[in-house]
């Protein structure tokens, strides 16, 4: 996201045209990195149900 919204604000500077669809695409990209990420860790690691005790 930083390199997104950086580019963003050097836009905004004059040296080009800000756009609120790249950064929200940014968002999108990021986000989907981050469940891919999450899924590949789950899968790699195995997913376990947690039991609990009673008291």
């Amino acid at each position: 996201m930083g390199a997104g919204i950086g580019k963003e604000v050097y836009d905004l500077s004059g040296r080009g045209q800000a756009s609120w669809r790249d950064l929200t695409w940014d968002a999108v990209g990021v986000a989907t990195g981050l469940g891919v990420a999450l899924l590949l860790d789950l899968a790699l690691r195995g997913v376990t149900p947690t039991t609990r005790t009673a008291p």
